[in-house]
């Protein structure tokens, strides 16, 4: 049996392959103040529906918890007597 103490240690794992971008970088313009940004013409792409139902759902939901907490009477909601 072959036994080695001063084994050097293994290899590091190969780094994860880069994940190719949805869509290719804006270009790079120079502003007034000397710095970079990118093209004012390229804008990032919407948000998808399910952001905007899930805020639309949240307030729903929310509308249902204060009608419960807080009950409107269609009759003498006012108590004026």
């Amino acid at each position: 049996m072959l036994r080695v103490y001063n084994a050097p240690p293994p290899p590091p794992p190969p780094p994860p392959p880069l994940l190719p971008t949805s869509r290719p970088l804006a270009p790079l313009v120079e502003t007034g103040g000397g710095g970079y940004c990118s093209d004012a013409t390229s804008r990032p792409p919407p948000p998808p529906l399910s952001y905007y139902l899930r805020y639309y759902s949240l307030l729903h939901h929310l509308l249902h918890l204060l009608r419960y907490l807080y009950p409107i009477n269609s009759r003498n909601s006012l108590n004026l007597t």
